[in-house]
């Protein structure tokens, strides 16, 4: 495993997707503007941009190339800034020589080449540099447990009662499992612990459990704790604070800090500015003086670089929460934090989306260049190591069905189901598909992916069916293909039906999930391949687990159940929806359905070149066909239709072809 080579390959790809932007804009003078920039370049709608508006969006590009043409000289470097409107437009800070070669009359046509910020890419080169030199390494990152003892289960045993007696009466009572990694968390006051993996299903409470663990260890140790706790979005770490940290003890809440970029101060909620600050506004000792410290992986390595150059051993304990969602550059930020007793505990679901790549080489590389989550859990897995592991399985999240019905299939055990009674108490099936045959011309290809308008427009009804049978429901459409997204967009009207692609929902949960999966058995198999709903079961996990109440698949049944890896894993949904009397669909007549679609092809090709005989025959055997549909096997299907066609020839019809 070569991780400089991996965030190479990252770069050049990332850089590549930015370029996809470069071309002729309109520039737009602004005279007056209240942050001092002097131009702006409108680059359309927000939903139709490619991949690199996406970096746009995340802040990966701060700089441009502008000239007049493309061809043409002198080139200027500016700064922009990205504005979020209905429509996705950067802003421009130009010299006044600049503006004279550029801008003649108020709006100018340039030719501009974003360029990507190297910041982030950077700072992961230089994390892996580090801490290939430090002790750390044998400890947290490649641990040697022969050096390294996990606990035994009588410290943890010990450590229990102690974590019960703790535990905060604002936040929900933790189980059994829970109250497992809170142990974890007091034996690592005392000795030097490889990392615990903290990995379950949605729903089962695992940024909870860091809260908790967080907690418990601040009130047992309040001198010598020092927590820092980092996650892979804003969002995630502002919900430590709104959520679990705002109601705790004013002594334990005056502790806490919460880093975060200078940029995000106007888009923060007022629980999380009380204790909010950014990083290059505080004093070391400020920075020091907290014991509770919340912020991204990004923000990790600056953190590190001003608190080891003084104390190495400053952080007792580090939780990285949404672990299996950061690429193991981006974690190692945070493990940059720790001193030689450090306890590190990371939380993620390996079964859900991974890390997203840029680039081809996690691919290539195969298993051993994935998050930091993922590469342990299978490591420990294979050194037993029990200890190190706790799984969360009581899912408070969602209803009995779906938990019962995913435990099953993707995680291969039983899940426990502990959702409110409110989730529970639903009108109408927890699993429902719903059939669309589509015709040829209503599919169509864009340089995003495919739109299947057949498909849109049942969704459409679906989703308004299922807003009034529960009116007070947040209802969400997920779907793999961008295009697909633009269409639900534009003909959702004013409802308040949120549409999403699958690569923007993981953390989200609504009500009712209605899952659109695009794909059609009219397309060829070579295109079908490329569908993550037939071939990605992480995806497919991800996809019905945003729903606490019910869970929709508008899609075609033929191709779910036919094509791709997670064909067997579509039919046992198909099968489980019947069940409940959420489908009208046989999982049967997906292989009849195939059969019958290839003999009409077969009819439609042939029947002008057919004598007239061979055209009955084939029309009696497509009667035979639909009278037979009571028969799943279809060489048995095949053998009593050629045993009735022979009985026909032989009362004076024609041969029949086989």
């Amino acid at each position: 495993m070569n991780l400089h080579c991996f965030l190479k390959k990252e770069e050049e790809a990332d850089t590549a997707k930015l370029h996809t932007l470069s071309g002729d804009y309109d520039l737009k003078l602004l005279p007056e503007d209240a942050t001092g920039a002097t131009a702006l370049i409108d680059l359309g709608e927000r939903g139709k941009l490619r991949e690199g508006g996406q970096l746009l969006l995340r802040g990966r590009c701060n700089k441009a190339w502008l000239a007049s043409s493309a061809s043409s000289r002198p080139v200027f470097e500016v700064q922009l800034q990205v504005q979020e409107e209905e429509t996705l437009a950067v802003k421009l800070w130009l010299q006044p020589h600049a503006l004279r070669c550029l801008c003649g009359p108020p709006i100018a046509r340039v030719h501009v080449q974003f360029q990507l910020d190297r910041w982030e890419i950077s700072s992961q080169h230089e994390v892996v540099d580090v801490i290939s030199r430090r002790e750390i390494v044998h400890r947290l990152v490649l641990p040697n447990l022969e050096c390294y003892l996990p606990p035994s289960q009588s410290e943890l045993d010990a450590n229990q009662s102690v974590a019960r007696q703790l535990t905060d009466w604002h936040l929900p009572p933790p189980n059994p499992a829970q109250l497992g990694v809170m142990s974890f968390a007091l034996c690592g006051l005392q000795r030097s612990l490889p990392p615990l993996l903290v990995y379950g299903p949605w729903g089962t409470g695992k940024t909870l459990t860091l809260a908790h663990a967080a907690i418990c260890v601040r009130r047992r140790s309040q001198q010598q704790a020092r927590i820092l706790i980092c996650t892979h979005t804003n969002s995630a770490a502002d919900l430590f604070v709104e959520r679990y940290l705002r109601n705790a003890d004013s002594a334990l809440r005056t502790t806490v800090l919460r880093l975060c970029a200078r940029s995000r101060s106007g888009r923060i909620s007022d629980a999380v500015k009380q204790c909010s600050a950014s990083l290059d506004d505080l004093s070391l000792h400020q920075l020091l003086d907290a014991r509770i410290v919340i912020c991204t992986l990004s923000l990790a390595n600056a953190i590190a670089k001003r608190i080891t150059s003084v104390h190495e051993d400053h952080f007792t304990h580090i939780f990285v929460d949404e672990g299996g969602q950061a690429k193991e550059p981006e974690t190692l930020q945070a493990v940059a934090c720790a001193g030689r007793r450090t306890c590190l505990i990371i939380a993620g679901d390996h079964k859900q989306m991974r890390c997203q790549s840029s680039s081809n080489f996690v691919q290539e590389a195969g298993p051993d260049l994935q998050s930091l989550l993922q590469r342990m859990f299978l490591l420990y897995e294979r050194q037993d190591a029990k200890t190190l592991r706790a799984l969360l399985n009581a899912n408070y999240r969602s209803h009995p069905d779906i938990v019962n019905f995913v435990g099953r299939n993707f995680y291969g055990q039983e899940l426990k189901a502990e959702a409110p009674c409110w989730v529970m108490n639903t009108c109408v099936p927890a699993l429902q598909f719903v059939h669309v045959e589509e015709k040829a011309e209503e599919l169509e290809y864009e340089p995003h992916g495919w739109a299947n308008m057949a498909e849109v427009k049942k969704v459409l009804e679906v989703a308004q069916n299922i807003s009034e049978r529960l009116r007070t429901a947040d209802v969400g459409v997920i779907s793999t293909e961008l295009p697909q997204v633009w269409r639900l967009r534009e003909l959702r009207g004013r409802t308040t039906v949120d549409v999403q692609r699958i690569s923007n929902v993981q953390g989200q949960e609504f009500d009712v999930v209605i899952v659109c999966t695009v794909a059609s058995h009219r397309m060829d198999a070579s295109l079908q391949s490329s569908f993550g709903f037939l071939n990605d079961e992480a995806m497919l996990n991800v996809a019905l687990t945003r729903a606490r109440r019910c869970v929709i698949v508008v899609g075609d049944a033929k191709a779910l159940g036919s094509a791709g890896c997670c064909a067997s894993l579509w039919k046992r949904f198909i099968e489980a929806a019947q069940k409940l009397g959420g489908s009208s669909f046989d999982v049967a007549n997906i292989e009849r359905g195939l059969a019958r679609d290839l003999e009409e092809d077969i009819f439609e090709d042939e029947d002008e070149n057919l004598p007239d005989d061979e055209i009955l025959l084939l029309t009696m055997r497509q009667g035979l066909e639909e009278n037979m549909g009571n028969l799943v096997r279809p060489e048995d299907r095949r053998r009593q239709i050629d045993l009735q066609l022979e009985a026909l020839v032989s009362a004076g019809v024609p041969s029949a072809p086989r």
